[in-house]
């Protein structure tokens, strides 16, 4: 069976159920609307301005996940550009 997380987006295949809060099987809507503090968030996203340095498509929420995944520690509440420069510092 396949999930998808709904905060990370991430999607799983594997053969037992998976219980949790952000956790639904691939395909399904989620049961719950989206928390405040997410809708707020995505639309931070969103509204943010194109930097020089970060390319189009790439939002905040983005690239914390590829810091998280290469074990690089920050600051949330860092601008974009800065974390868009610490993750690209961390591929090399």
């Amino acid at each position: 069976m396949k999930y998808q997380n709904t905060k990370t987006k991430i999607i799983i295949d594997v053969s037992s159920k998976i219980h949790g809060d952000n956790w639904i099987k691939l395909g399904e809507l989620p049961n719950q609307p989206p928390k405040k503090n997410d809708e707020k968030q995505e639309d931070t996203l969103d509204n943010e301005p194109e930097t020089d340095n970060v390319p189009k498509g790439i939002n905040k929420a983005q690239i914390m996940q590829e810091l998280d995944a290469f074990g690089i520690k920050y600051d949330s509440n860092a601008k974009k550009e800065i974390l868009y420069d610490l993750m690209m510092k961390g591929k090399k």
